[in-house]
């Protein structure tokens, strides 16, 4: 996967996007996988990002990705992050 084309073209479009949900009174929330929210993290300033909070118009849910047997794969709910 092209991580930095990934992040980079996510990046501009929520900044673009959050206006408009803040605007209309919502929140808007990315559920990405962990390892790209590792990523985002290391590769970009994220100073700003810091624990989930419900005031903040944009929200990361970052979510592992578990797998074995079809009965026991799925996600789990690894870090929740938000920024203004």
């Amino acid at each position: 996967m092209n991580w930095k084309m990934t992040a980079k073209t996510t990046l501009v479009q929520l900044h673009h996007k959050v206006r408009t949900f803040e605007a209309l009174g919502h929140r808007l929330v990315l559920v990405l996988q962990d390892e790209l929210l590792s990523y985002l993290k290391r590769e970009f300033a994220f100073g700003h990002v810091g624990p989930a909070s419900d005031n903040d118009p944009m929200l990361f849910h970052a979510y592992s990705v578990f797998s074995g047997s079809p009965a026991s794969s799925g996600l789990r709910l690894v870090e929740r992050l938000s920024t203004d």
